[in-house]
């Protein structure tokens, strides 16, 4: 959904095992875009796709 959202988005998964200060320099957050982290559930599909927009470009 991310992708469908923001086609050219650079997407990297943090293991928190294997990158345990990555994950806690992103305060443990599930899902972090453009240093915001995203509060919506996905299943709540235009939210979620109007968060990542607003973190990503700063638009609502």
């Amino acid at each position: 959904m991310i992708r469908e959202t923001l086609p050219n988005i650079k997407i990297e998964m943090i293991n928190e095992w294997e990158k345990p200060e990555e994950s806690i320099r992103r305060g443990n957050w599930w899902l972090v875009v453009n240093a915001r982290p995203i509060y919506t559930f996905f299943m709540d599909v235009e939210k979620f796709k109007a968060e990542i927009r607003h973190a990503a470009y700063g638009t609502p």
